[in-house]
């Protein structure tokens, strides 16, 4: 129960150290302004939101969460220098409704993919494969939440 607790705190830590490094090394005045960003549907943005999210749950199982946590970076990195580069009217109106439920959506599958790939350690140590599927209920309520969350972030920045 503590590597659980402690992995969801580092994650959450990854992310908030990302966004503040982005925000704080931001070059100013980058020249894009979110409104005008070009008009993309949901489906463009679901796709792109699902490719990061495969991308964090396979690259994370793989490399033990690696990938994940610096995914997450990234992603707190984007944040970080847009915050810097927007009114706060806009971080608060347009960045934050979306974000919140892309940025946890991201956050569960990187959660997710810590957790399987602890699992895959186990079976391949013990060389059980019912270890492996001990805790299988649990990960696709984890990715039926996350594609939730990525739908709901995606109608969300299409309309806000």
């Amino acid at each position: 129960m503590f590597a659980t607790k402690r992995d969801f705190l580092l994650l959450l830590v990854t992310l908030g150290v990302g966004t503040i490094v982005g925000y704080i090394f931001s070059p100013k005045e980058i020249g894009t302004n979110v409104s005008e960003r070009g008009k993309l549907s949901v489906a463009e943005i679901c796709n792109h939101n699902v490719g990061v999210v495969l991308l964090i749950l396979i690259g994370g199982m793989l490399t033990y969460g690696i990938v994940a946590y610096l995914l997450l970076f990234i992603n707190g990195l984007s944040l970080g220098i847009v915050m810097a580069n927007i009114t706060l009217g806009n971080i608060i109106f347009t960045l934050i409704p979306y974000s919140i439920f892309e940025l946890a959506a991201f956050i569960i599958a990187a959660f997710a993919s810590i957790n399987l790939s602890r699992q895959l350690r186990r079976t391949i140590k013990q060389k059980n494969t019912s270890i492996m599927w001990q805790y299988v209920g649990y990960d696709k309520l984890f990715l039926a939440i996350v594609f939730v969350f990525l739908g709901i972030a995606a109608v969300l920045e299409v309309h806000i």
